[in-house]
């Protein structure tokens, strides 16, 4: 964080002149430090007022030339990444924040599905009755080469099949991997990167260089997920000019979970389509907002997504308010029949407040201490009823009271 007294205010100001940053670059950083766009225009006012108070003081030259451009530039807040605040879209604030980071996770062991290609290094290790470690690059050529073994061709294998085919190939220099008194193990070491390309609704589409083991997350997260145009349920990996997954965001988003978090190749693409369907959620729901189904996903399914109904809510039966040509057609949908209806193409789905109907209700109004709604026993009277009320005002008419009784 800055200081905020004038003359910190300087002190920070020739620090970061003295480090030959321009205007829009210095107002960058203190975002990036963690001052709001407020602050900054606080710090520029109380730096312009530092100034022509020492211009007047003690005559001193100023340090800010151009007053007017100095105040008014707001370049430097174009430049800082904000995020989508409040969508009324369920699930894209999440992808387009700023501040979070999801790169892949290069401390682990190595997949025994990794696919290896050119510019992975191998580590080889072997142990036992003979040990050496040996370090080997997959060359332009799809081979690692081994002292006193030769060329091993490993492109487009697994590290399991690179493994058996190493350890296959090592057998003439090291015969007792065959008897088992020495034994092999191949791991990755530095990991290549790959060229994946991303299109469609996506708020930066264009091609990425990545972790080979990145995955379709971790591009996501560099690509600031789909325009709220953008489908969230059909994200397309397309490899070899074949569709091979159609991946659904939602169960990420909802549950944590990420079945189809499928590990990148060279030249994939990512094809972000238009969104399907989409309907509203609105009244008593937990997250009302706009969500998009799948063709056959039902009203059960879309309630769930926006985590069902709240505490306050008339669950019997919702409401939908649906397009039909230039008309709207009101639904009433029975619980029972949730999980049959499918939802339309931006259908309001309402779910009403529950108004409660009490079965022992009295109320007492007028010139009592207590007016109110009390609870009906067999055989209250008046004189009870007019006790729990704490009894009459002094200014009550006692001459006469009125009851109105509902008949059933």
């Amino acid at each position: 964080s800055f200081p905020t007294r004038r003359s910190s205010d300087l002190q920070v100001w020739q620090q970061f002149s003295a480090k030959g940053m321009s205007e829009s670059e210095a107002m960058k950083a203190m975002i990036q430090k963690g001052l709001s766009p407020t602050e900054v225009g606080a710090f520029k006012r109380r730096l312009l007022s530092l100034q022509e108070m020492q211009k007047s003081k003690f005559g001193a030259k100023a340090f800010i030339k151009d007053t007017s451009l100095f105040l008014n530039d707001s370049s430097w807040f174009i430049e800082v990444p904000l995020v989508h605040a409040n969508s009324k879209y369920y699930g894209y604030d999440f992808f387009s924040n700023p501040n979070t980071n999801f790169q892949p996770n290069l401390n682990i062991a190595t997949p025994q599905n990794y696919v290896l290609g050119v510019g992975d290094q191998l580590s080889i290790y072997v142990y036992g009755m003979n040990e050496t470690e040996i370090d080997a690059k997959v060359n332009k050529d799809g081979n690692i080469k081994i002292e006193y073994v030769g060329l091993i061709y490993v492109n487009g294998l697994t590290i399991e099949q690179a493994k058996q085919k190493i350890a296959s190939k090592m057998g003439s220099a090291y015969p007792a991997l065959a008897t088992g008194k020495t034994k092999l193990n191949v791991s990755l070491g530095n990991v290549r990167t790959v060229r994946v390309s991303v299109v469609g609704e996506v708020e930066r589409p264009g091609a990425y260089q990545v972790s080979a083991l990145a995955t379709v997350f971790n591009v996501l997260y560099l690509t600031g997920g789909p325009t709220e145009k953008g489908s969230l349920r059909s994200v397309q990996l397309v490899r070899d000019n074949k569709v091979i997954h159609h991946i659904d965001l939602y169960p990420f988003l909802q549950k944590g979970i990420m079945p189809e978090n499928i590990r990148l190749q060279d030249q994939d693409v990512l094809v972000f389509a238009p969104a399907l369907k989409r309907v509203e959620l609105a009244g008593q729901v937990k997250r009302p907002m706009i969500y998009e189904l799948l063709p056959n996903e039902n009203l059960k399914q879309a309630l769930d997504f926006a985590g069902g109904f709240n505490d306050t809510a008339f669950v019997d039966r919702i409401k939908i308010v649906q397009l039909n040509g230039r008309e709207k057609l009101y639904k009433d949908i029975e619980a029972s029949s949730f999980v049959n209806y499918i939802p339309q193409q931006g259908d309001l789905i309402f779910a009403d407040k529950m108004e409660p109907a009490f079965e022992n209700k009295v109320t007492i109004t007028g010139a009592v201490v207590r007016p109110g709604l009390y609870g009906f026993t067999p055989n209250l009277g008046l004189k009870a009823l007019l006790k729990k009320a704490d009894g009459l005002r002094a200014d009550a008419f006692l001459s006469r009271a009125v009851i109105k009784r509902v008949s059933r």
